[in-house]
């Protein structure tokens, strides 16, 4: 089989890395894995619940499994050799040096699982810190770093009392001023509201793309220890993370979004081994498709998809359905031209696919014929 560093991450949203367009963060280093690799464009999780994701991936593989969430069992019990590195819970204090950082220590494992004196065919590190340990040093975001003006994207979400049902946590609200970025390790999760500080959504912005630099700074160990055994390296998330798209901040809260369940998967294979690389993938496509294709053992000696399916005519926007599995909504479709969601309270939402990145104009009432058939399995 192909030798694989597979790293998974719970949180990773594509709106923070460069290759998927990110106007206000910088990662040189998953960039220049895209460019030498494979990505794709629009990857939706068949289910809102990242173990689950994880659970479909893993399932039946062999290596050496790193992971830092111990109540997870049933994941990989296939695996010849598993490491569990917990997330100190109570240590909620930022890291100076990014060797200190809860990441660094996961990717310090996988240095010594390659350089061991017969390293597994596949090692798999997965990590949910993005979700629940912020502790990445802030420098790694200068607050004087300039702010591009396509970010006012985010920044045009309304708060809506109707999304949000909450009022704002003390401390964050009023019209006061708003540090450019937050301290502290403990993620927010956070409803959007009238009266919250205007750089609110910025500083958390910045305060997650130090997390995702920190990331992009440690994978560039990872592609020398690629490159030193010839392995495939891939990258991918396994849910994403709320930047305000949905009148909140924070993983896996409020009404289910393309936020949480759109991430970035990007596969870079050994030098020389493929001609046509550089590639991007647009078409949907479901978490569970890609165990079968990207995370193959023979990935080696064929491409995760050529430049003649690159070419083929998509199917209709409406006969390629994605359906996502979901307690926090009643239904969660993704076709090729729309992302259709009915709310727990049973509103129904529409949006038009890929152009409406981050859901803000909700269609269903210019499109009740596909509001109709996307509403039910039928």
């Amino acid at each position: 089989m192909t030798r694989q560093i597979v790293i998974t991450l719970a949180g990773l949203s594509v709106d923070a890395i460069g290759c998927y367009g990110s106007a206000f963060n910088q990662t040189p280093t998953i960039d220049a894995m895209a460019s030498d690799g494979f990505v794709w464009d629009r990857l939706v999780c068949h289910d809102d619940r990242p173990d689950v994701v994880l659970a479909s991936l893993v399932s039946s593989r062999t290596g050496g499994l790193l992971i830092d969430d111990g109540t997870m069992p049933a994941v990989g019990q296939t695996f010849d050799s598993v490491q569990t590195i917990p997330i100190d819970s109570a240590d909620r204090s930022v890291a100076n040096r990014v060797e200190d950082t809860h990441f660094s220590r996961l990717v310090q494992r996988l240095d010594e699982a390659v350089n061991a004196d017969k390293p597994p065919e596949r090692l798999w590190l997965h990590s949910g810190f993005l979700a629940r340990h912020w502790d990445a040093p802030r420098d790694l975001f200068p607050v004087d770093e300039s702010w591009d003006d396509d970010d006012q994207e985010f920044l045009d979400t309304e708060p809506s009392a109707a999304l949000s049902g909450e009022t704002a946590p003390s401390g964050t609200s009023g019209e006061g001023a708003c540090p450019p970025i937050f301290e502290g390790a403990e993620p927010p999760v956070h409803p959007m509201v009238a009266d919250d500080p205007v750089d609110l959504i910025m500083a958390w912005m910045r305060t997650y793309g130090c997390q995702v630099r920190l990331i992009d700074q440690l994978l560039d160990r990872c592609v020398d220890l690629a490159d030193q055994i010839d392995a495939t390296l891939i990258l991918m998330g396994t849910s994403g993370f709320n930047l305000g798209q949905n009148g909140w901040i924070g993983h896996g809260c409020g009404p289910l979004r393309s936020a949480q369940i759109q991430v970035p998967l990007i596969v870079r294979t050994p030098q020389g081994i493929h001609r046509d690389v550089g590639m991007r993938w647009p078409k949907l496509t479901g978490s569970q498709d890609v165990a079968a294709t990207v995370f193959a053992e023979d990935l080696v000696n064929r491409l995760p998809f050529t430049a003649e399916q690159w070419a083929a005519d998509s199917v209709d926007a409406i006969d390629q359905i994605l359906v996502t599995q979901t307690e926090t909504a009643d239904r969660c479709v993704n076709t090729s031209g729309w992302f259709y969601v009915r709310d727990s309270d049973q509103s129904e939402h529409l949006y038009l696919k890929p152009d409406d990145r981050h859901d803000h104009n909700d269609v269903g009432r210019l499109a009740p014929n596909a509001l109709d058939r996307l509403s039910t399995d039928g």
